[in-house]
């Protein structure tokens, strides 16, 4: 973790650690100041602490600190969750698990949702249909108030939508849910846009914290580098 990667808080508000699970482009570096600044500007609020760690580059919290964190966010990544020959994916699931069995409050976008669903013992692969490029309506599913209870992350929200715009950017899917685990969103293409594992746990599919500029740098380089063969453009 360097100073730039350090966002400081004003007293009194939550420390988070963003674990990021890729480099970032020119464009989001200039423009943003890389996805730490995309992250902490989507998510962070007035008070709170922000430090991030290049998991990819092996970066992590101490063992010791990990007490001191109200919460991690995984980040989306180029690299596929599911591979068996990349060792750093391999220890950041052994490192979710460890969160995991602290009841520590985890956030997955995208890659993120997608290691946190092979950590915990899901199944996560291709999607049968390509790619998903764009902005697609995610449908939230229809929660009683005993679901609302047992997940204090939506407690306070007066009224939850039926159904919301997100960015999408994948072409990997969870396959099956990890035990106990249960769906809060679908969409036309994809059956897990977002899960919920206990009041800890959140995997959401789609990029909450990204804005049509980021969307339209990732398509050009798409296009340019011939990335996508099958792709379903919104």
């Amino acid at each position: 973790m360097t100073v730039a990667d350090k966002a400081p808080g004003g007293g009194g508000g939550r420390r988070y650690a963003l674990l990021l699970a890729m480099g970032d482009s020119e464009y989001v570096r200039d423009v943003h100041g890389g996805y730490f600044g995309v992250f902490v500007g989507a998510f962070g609020c007035d008070g709170d602490t922000w430090d991030s760690f290049r998991v990819y580059e092996g970066e992590y919290p101490a063992p010791g600190d990990l007490d001191g964190y109200d919460g991690f966010v995984i980040t989306g990544s180029p690299s596929d969750a599911h591979g068996d020959d990349e060792p750093w994916v391999l220890r950041l699931c052994e490192f979710a698990r460890t969160l995991h069995a602290m009841e520590k409050r985890v956030l997955g976008v995208c890659f993120g949702h997608q290691v946190l669903c092979r950590a915990l013992g899901g199944q996560v692969g291709k999607s049968s249909s390509g790619w998903d490029l764009g902005v697609r309506t995610v449908n939230l599913v229809t929660l009683d108030d005993d679901d609302l209870q047992r997940f204090e992350f939506l407690k306070d929200l007066q009224e939850l939508p039926t159904s919301a715009p997100l960015i999408q950017i994948h072409q990997d899917e969870v396959l099956e849910l990890p035990p106990g685990a249960t769906v809060l969103a679908h969409s036309e293409k994809t059956g897990v846009e977002m899960y919920a594992v206990g009041d800890h746990v959140l995997g959401v599919q789609g990029h909450p914290e990204m804005d049509m500029g980021i969307l339209h740098h990732i398509i050009d380089v798409f296009m340019e580098t011939n990335t996508i063969t099958v792709c379903i453009l919104l």
